[in-house]
């Protein structure tokens, strides 16, 4: 392959390396494509940067300021490597999926340092793993400046590691082959993704220096075989929780038409008040296969929300008083509708949740609850014939309940599928933190193993966040996460799923307890990292 000329500019400059395609070996793009994006990506392959095959490219896809999939035709081209787009036609971002070499796998984001780029900013030929690489050292750059204005005194190797990334990408000649071109940029980029997680997490960690021990917060996890799994359980979770969620799925608790399970719901709730737990109900209207009853499938929209309706008022009402927090509906962002309503009928079963909630118990806490929050299951795929229009994301579903009025009480944020490193992470609380609501982390999960789980239900553990699944590793995202939501007033309940790994659970080798019962490192970790908030009393 030929000698490509890549073109440096400032680090607070758009950071795109602009060249003819003519001077580009084997691109079969013999000119300058002035009314598109000429994408050019390299990804890592057994240590090598090679072109992005396929797959990676059709993990690309454009975003507007919010982080929301916005419509743009793109198309990989027959040679590996290159992506061609339309101009976006509003201010956008660029995500992909891949591997960073020293990282871990993640989704990375093109953004120009946090700004996003206006149209046209961004024509021709675009580096993607420059833009990648430049866009999160300008936005850990920012970061380093916010921490130091309020007083966060940052580790010396913070500032080692952005420095490194800088004389990396410095270290650029005119002479290099984009496959040094490539690694230098990978290199880089996973130098400053560690930094910007040291930059969140040590701003959380200056944070909670600062407060007083936030006694109401609630640590949780779902309780779900509180019942079955013995003493060893019950004093596990005792010992260390104060806040559990138990299981409302209109398919278990009702599987025949009025014929609900109260039994054994009463059972669970007089084990919560046995230790001093809070409990929470989930969920009360959710439309994923495993919350639809066989006798609810085939009824009209109509009678589906007069039967939530009565649910609802019924179940709230039976249990005012002994549970008083409530998951009314779940996942309703386009994401879980086996029944294949249509977005406003989602929001009009949504305002009908928290409206019979309320009714039912007017001191309820009523949580609407979202999963997926970055939207990227929305994205459309390059190579793929647009749709229509997009399916709606988790930051939409909640504006339009807040600028609608609905009366719910808290936003809830599930944070499974650990692609997203923690100063990306750390950004998307924000996201969800503007709207001015009491925000709660309902469900996350990190596995253990590597192996597979076959007593779980997703079975095989998904990527790789610094190292192999393993206890450690576990504990140390546990511990990071656990201490940037406890660090952010507008959070004040974070619940695990599950607490065990003893059959059935949601995650592969996910629970704070092995199948045995026996306590993993994480179970440790977070007692330790509770009582040194000051809250061991009762955690």
């Amino acid at each position: 392959m030929k000698r490509r000329e890549f073109l440096k500019g400032a680090l607070g400059a758009v950071a795109a390396a602009v060249v003819s395609s003519s001077s580009e070996g084997g691109s079969g793009l013999s000119a300058r494509v002035s009314d598109k994006l000429v994408i050019r990506y390299f990804v890592s392959k057994d240590g090598k940067m090679v072109p992005a095959p396929r797959e990676s490219l059709k993990r690309v896809y454009f975003m507007d300021l919010d982080y929301n999939p916005i419509l743009v035709k793109a198309n990989p081209m027959s040679q590996d490597g290159v992506l061609v787009a339309e101009l976006p036609r509003v201010p956008y971002k660029i995500c992909c999926a891949d591997w960073v070499d020293g990282f871990g796998w993640m989704y990375l984001i093109a953004d120009n340092g946090g700004a996003g780029y206006m149209p046209g900013q961004l024509s021709g030929d675009v580096n993607l793993n420059a833009e990648l690489a430049r866009s999160r050292l300008n936005a850990v750059d920012s970061a380093r400046v916010d921490a130091k204005k309020v007083g966060v005194v940052l580790r010396d190797d913070v500032h080692e590691l952005v420095d490194k990334a800088r004389r990396i990408i410095d270290s650029i000649g005119s002479d290099d082959s984009p496959e040094v071109v490539a690694r230098k940029y990978w290199d880089a980029l996973s130098e400053v993704t560690w930094a910007g997680e040291i930059v969140a997490v040590d701003r959380a960690r200056h944070s909670i220096s600062k407060m007083t021990p936030r006694k109401g917060f609630k640590f949780g996890a779902n309780a779900f075989h509180c019942l079955d799994a013995g003493e060893k359980y019950t004093r596990a979770f005792y010992d260390l929780l104060n806040y559990c969620t138990l299981p409302f799925y209109y398919r278990s608790f009702e599987p025949v038409q009025g014929k609900p399970a109260w039994d054994r719901l009463n059972k669970m709730v007089e084990w919560c008040a046995r230790g001093s737990i809070t409990p929470k109900g989930h969920p009360l209207v959710w439309f994923h296969p495993a919350g639809v009853p066989d006798w609810l499938e085939d009824k009209s929209f109509a009678n589906v929300r007069r039967l939530h309706q009565k649910r609802i008022s019924d179940i709230v009402r039976y249990y005012r008083g002994r549970i008083d927090y409530w998951d009314v509906i779940n996942e309703a962002h386009d994401f879980a509708n086996t029944l294949n309503f249509t977005y406003e009928q989602l929001l009009d079963l949504t305002d009908m949740a928290c409206k019979s909630a309320r009714s039912a118990n007017p001191g309820a806490t009523i949580v609407v609850n979202s999963t997926a929050l970055w939207g990227e299951y929305a994205a459309p795929k390059p190579g793929e014939p647009l749709p229509k229009s997009l399916r709606h994301t988790p930051l939409q579903y909640v504006s339009d309940c807040v600028s609608q009025g609905f009366d719910f009480d808290v936003i809830g944020l599930q944070i499974y599928y650990p692609h997203r490193d923690m100063f990306e992470i750390d950004r998307m609380l924000e996201r969800f933190g503007r709207f001015g609501k009491i925000v709660h982390i309902t469900e996350h999960a990190m596995a253990s193993d590597t192996s597979e789980d076959p007593a779980s239900n997703v079975k095989t553990p998904w990527g790789q966040w610094h190292a192999p699944h393993s206890q450690a590793n576990q504990a140390d995202w546990l511990e990071q996460l656990w201490t940037i939501a406890y660090s952010k007033p507008f959070i004040t309940a974070i619940t695990y799923w599950d607490f065990c790994d003893k059959g059935g659970h949601f995650w592969p080798h996910g629970g704070f307890l092995d199948k045995d019962l026996e306590p993993k490192e994480v179970y440790f970790r977070i007692k330790r990292l509770l009582q040194s908030w000051g809250l061991r009393e009762k955690a």
